[in-house]
């Protein structure tokens, strides 16, 4: 019996497979906000893909702001540093994958899209607030003073909280840093970006050295790919330049969507071969000896599968028929109309017969489908979603099949519609319904006053809009105004309605409750311009007379006030006072005669 070996062309390297992940944390943007603390950075995961490695173990991975590694002339240390929680979301992230990460306590207007932080929807974006179960905080590492050979520790990790933010990450204005820090070296930094000029020695040198300052109303942005070249990043104003959860330019767009692009698979290899009775085919430590398609699989070094084909066959006559809906692939020719193909094969050493082959080829036409135009709703209100086609199976993706589904959109949302025939062809339309989401608020200007006070209550939209009517109609002769100035005496249930022009219909509602009439004298007090507890002032009925006095502890009196209304700040001749306890002395008198006096203490707080 006679043998026939096959050459094995391996067009693609070597047979063994090896992966090398080369993934890294950088970030994308950083943020001081527009105002407040609203700061926030985003990150990207970086590595090479791979047929066989496309994603990075990023678990227990730091982000911190400068930590004692890099000098200049504002150090920036915030007690404190966070690290991805060691959980199996973070165990495989996609390379090219954009992580935001920002400061919960006080969102950035700029991130428009919702939490997401496990990818939920497979968009490669991830976006969470600092206190994110999915993140851990260090509350005692770095402190400052820290040093230039500082180690991150391995324990003392816990599930941060919203003050966390201000206390471990916040951004210096005049000078700071962002550090990246791999697990498997904690004494020095995988990446990372300082701000306002170049360390000095006997500090490190950083990745990027930027040399300006990026202050309250600026970011910082990467605009390409080269994240280690200065030049790559710009300073920007916010809102106006900031990118939240997306690429920055469209050079850093494609870097990112190159990131995200798997390797283009080898192409498959085919080899024809005839056989003749009695003779066996050896390929690849297989002995063929039956006229077939044989497929064998081989990897390449960069992991990716080359797939070989071999076409054993016997001289004969064949005829076959090759269908598909709007295209057929045959021979390396794309048809796109019926038609006959003919070829005849033969063996590299004209040992055999040639086969003549007869191919059929026949291209089916998809089946018409039409559906309704796009159409645009209130949010909430049903719609019907129809469409017509004559092939016996249509469907509305993610609805029963039908030509007609009910639909309650909250948002914005294309709908698509799918016909198949008999022939398993089949066709694609699309329906967006635009949602007109109208939100209608009342704002007052106290939802707590004392008996007989004044209250104006403001409505606002996100739309233009026309009121209908308040409630309770009592209280609200003018029925269609937007401002209403009313004297209230008990507790009310406020509810005003109205109309956008494009006909959606809201309601807002809020509590007015009435204080009953008491002395109120807050304990502590907190003058750091937050909007919350500002001021030391004291809640009382309406007086004849009034005195207030406040001493520090020496006994030095540092404010006083004559009307309730007229509140301390905290400070003395403009200057703010220390933190502590201080002793308030009031005095004053009734209406009715009544005399009151109060002594007591109250701490002031930042």
């Amino acid at each position: 019996m006679s043998k026939l070996l096959a050459r094995l062309y391996v067009v693609f390297g070597s047979l063994m497979s090896t992966t090398c992940s080369n993934a890294q944390i950088v970030p994308n943007e950083f943020s001081q906000g527009e105002n407040g603390s609203k700061e926030y950075i985003e990150l990207v995961v970086t590595g090479k893909r791979t047929c066989r490695d496309s994603v990075a173990d990023i678990r227990r991975w730091i982000i911190d702001d400068q930590n004692g590694w890099y000098g200049g002339l504002e150090r920036g240390i915030s007690t404190g540093h966070f690290r991805f929680r060691d959980t199996a979301i973070w165990a495989a992230v996609p390379f090219g994958a954009i992580i935001l990460i920002y400061n919960g306590e006080d969102k950035n207007g700029s991130i428009l899209q919702d939490d997401d932080p496990t990818d939920a929807n497979q968009d490669n974006i991830f976006i969470l607030p600092h206190h994110s179960p999915y993140l851990e905080v260090h509350r005692s590492e770095p402190a400052s003073p820290s040093s230039t050979e500082f180690r991150y520790p391995l324990n003392g990790f816990s599930t941060p909280v919203p003050a966390d933010w201000t206390l471990r990450a916040g951004l210096n204005n005049a000078g700071d840093a962002i550090i990246i820090v791999a697990p498997s070296l904690l004494d020095k930094a995988s990446f990372s970006l300082y701000y306002s000029g170049t360390p000095l020695p006997p500090f490190q040198l950083p990745s990027v050295a930027f040399p300006e300052t990026v202050e309250a109303g600026e970011n910082c942005a990467l605009q390409d790919s080269l994240f280690s070249r200065v030049e790559s990043w710009k300073k920007g104003a916010v809102p106006e330049q900031e990118t939240p959860g997306r690429p920055n330019t469209p050079q850093n767009v494609a870097w990112i969507l190159a990131l995200q692009k798997r390797p283009e698979p080898i192409p498959a290899s085919h080899i024809y071969a005839c056989l003749k009775e009695g003779e066996i085919y050896s390929m690849n430590g297989s002995s063929l000896e039956a006229s077939g398609t044989y497929s064998f699989v081989f990897t390449t070094a960069t992991g990716c599968d080359s797939l070989v084909y071999l076409h054993l066959t016997i001289p004969i006559t064949v005829t076959q028929t090759r269908a598909g809906c709007e295209k057929v692939e045959w021979a390396g020719i794309t048809y796109t109309t019926s038609g006959k193909h003919r070829d005849t094969i033969r063996n590299g050493t004209n040992t055999c017969d040639s086969i003549y082959r007869v191919t059929y080829i026949k291209v089916l036409t998809p089946p018409h489908l039409r559906v309704m135009p796009d159409t645009a709703v209130c949010k909430g209100a049903p719609i019907m979603l129809t469409a017509e086609t004559a092939a016996p199976w249509v469907q509305w993706i993610g609805y029963p099949p039908g030509h007609s589904v009910r639909v309650r959109p909250e948002k914005t949302t294309n709908y698509q519609a799918v016909a198949k025939d008999n022939a398993g062809c089949m066709n694609t339309a699309f329906v967006k319904v635009t949602v007109s989401h109208f939100e209608l608020k009342i704002t007052t200007s106290t939802n707590a006053p004392f008996p007989g006070n004044v209250v104006t209550l403001q409505t606002g939209a996100n739309l233009p809009y026309e009121v209908i009517s308040w409630s309770p109609p009592a209280l609200f002769p003018a029925q269609q105004a937007r401002q209403q100035v009313i004297s209230i005496s008990r507790s009310e249930d406020i509810v005003v309605s109205g109309k956008s022009v494009n006909g959606c219909q809201d309601t807002g509602r809020t509590t007015i409750s009435v204080l009953p009439e008491v002395i109120f004298i807050p304990t502590a007090f907190t003058p750091n311009g937050d909007g919350k507890n500002d001021q030391l002032k004291i809640v009382m009925p309406q007086t004849e007379a009034f005195h207030l006095s406040i001493f520090n502890r020496w006994g030095e009196m540092i404010f006083r006030s004559d009307h309730p209304d007229q509140g301390w700040d905290g400070k003395r001749g403009g200057l703010p006072q220390p933190a502590g306890t201080y002793v308030y002395y009031l005095t004053a008198l009734l209406p009715d005669g009544t005399k009151v006096q109060r002594k007591g203490t109250v701490r002031l707080l930042y």
